[in-house]
């Protein structure tokens, strides 16, 4: 059983799943996690190369494949229990094929992608969601349950109860991602491994995340608390896009002094993420196999207030609302130039403030034509008249990274009222073969 090996030593995982796969020229856009019933031989391939390379522990194609993710993203919610079932089975048969004595490791990724979409499910909802795949996992014959890539404590101990309640007999293992020291829901690692000590998780550790260094230092927190085994499996570190592919930078010899730097700070567990290959973890493996952590030396007790939960905190209301809170207010709208010069619109602003106006619309390259940014007019007028802006703010032109950028510039120029709008398709402007973005 695993947990007794790792009472002895420490254990070598796998690497990436996706990215690899990515590598392999896999159809772009194409699910992954299906690959598991459509091409076998891809993922299998996979399996196979890891336990070559001396990974202890191969994790299945499954990370994405729970109802809800298959059916928003892929339409493929009918086929949840069949990919699920097949990355097993393929994962089963390429131990079978290595004659090693490995382990397999049933993936279980997020259900909920905050940062993608405003839906909000259920507690009911996510146990029938995390009950049908854990359920799937177990008949297949999985050695242990892995939660990961989480960010969300609350949602994570969702899926570790259903998972105590379907299958008691089974490992738990809950891996959280981390940037600058605390996940994207605003939780600490100590708060972390203070909740999971008495949730029945028997492994916890850091995965994902920008690289060997980041991932490290949070598992050495995360050791500090948790009386369970600790593990890290982290990116190759932060990717560039090179002639068409992305290009991780952390090398396998740097991963094979992260692994022995792993041991050294008492972790049980050292594997990869994104990014990682083969390669990574052969030198992992080379570099620490049949090694005995090193005795942790544990913090006391620690409370905590729960900060998975989503904080609200109170939004001040914009000088526009308390306006019409009050009564009727007047706008007007103005279009950004063609060029460069906004002295005559600045000048439209100020007389329209003058006869009483209360606030300007800013249109955001209306009928798709090429003219100044609606936030650069928007910021001047802000400035040089005081006037309340609505700035109009379309999907058309920017990725989910660029809106949120942009909404906080607009933010810090005090640009606080905002008109969500798709924006007009580039094909009735200036540039008809222009790229859509609509993210």
């Amino acid at each position: 059983m695993l947990l007794d090996i790792l009472k002895e030593r420490v254990v070598v995982a796998d690497g990436a799943m996706g990215t690899y796969l990515y590598s392999l020229d896999v159809p772009k856009g194409h699910c992954y996690d299906e690959l598991s019933v459509s091409h076998p031989e891809i993922v299998q391939r996979v399996h196979r190369e890891y336990l070559s390379a001396g990974a202890e522990i191969i994790t299945t194609n499954t990370f994405g494949a729970n109802r809800y993710i298959l059916e928003k993203y892929y339409d493929l919610g009918v086929k949840t229990v069949d990919i699920n079932a097949s990355a097993v089975r393929i994962a089963k048969k390429a131990i079978k094929n290595s004659s090693k004595n490995s382990f397999i490791a049933g993936d279980i990724g997020p259900i909920t992608r905050p940062f993608e979409s405003a839906e909000v499910l259920s507690k009911e909802e996510l146990e029938e969601i995390f009950s049908e795949q854990i359920e799937t996992l177990v008949e297949g014959g999985v050695d242990i349950l892995l939660f990961e890539t989480y960010s969300n404590l609350n949602e994570l101990l969702v899926g570790v109860n259903v998972a105590r309640k379907l299958a008691p007999q089974i490992p738990i293992w809950a891996s959280f991602t981390f940037v600058d020291g605390k996940t994207l829901s605003g939780c600490a690692p100590e708060e972390i491994a203070t909740s999971l000590n008495e949730s029945g998780v028997h492994i916890v550790g850091a995965n994902c995340g920008r690289g060997p260094r980041e991932i490290l230092d949070a598992a050495k927190h995360l050791a500090k608390v948790f009386t369970g085994y600790i593990s890290a499996m982290p990116n190759a570190g932060q990717p560039t896009f090179v002639d068409g592919e992305f290009v991780y930078p952390a090398t396998p010899e740097y991963f094979a002094s992260f692994a022995r730097r792993c041991v050294s700070s008492g972790l049980s567990i050292v594997g990869g993420c994104c990014g990682t290959t083969p390669e990574h973890i052969k030198a992992i493996s080379d570099s620490i196999s049949g090694m005995r952590p090193r005795a942790r030396k544990f913090v006391p007790k620690v409370e905590f207030e729960n900060s998975a939960a989503v904080r609200k905190i109170p939004r001040p209301k914009t000088s526009l609302e308390k306006k019409l809170a009050s009564g009727f207010v007047l706008t007007m709208e103005l279009d950004p130039p063609r060029g460069s010069e906004i002295g005559e619109l600045v000048k439209v602003a100020r007389f329209f403030k003058e006869l009483g106006g209360d606030g300007v619309n800013i249109a955001d390259l209306p009928m798709a034509l090429l003219k100044m940014s609606a936030l650069g007019l928007a910021a001047a007028i802000r400035i040089r008249t005081g006037l309340d802006i609505i700035l109009h703010f379309t999907a058309r032109d920017r990725n989910l990274i660029g809106m949120q950028s942009d909404l906080l510039s607009a933010y810090a120029l005090g640009i606080d009222n905002i008109l969500a709008l798709r924006g007009d398709p580039p094909a009735v402007g200036d540039y008809p073969f222009a790229t859509g973005v609509f993210d």
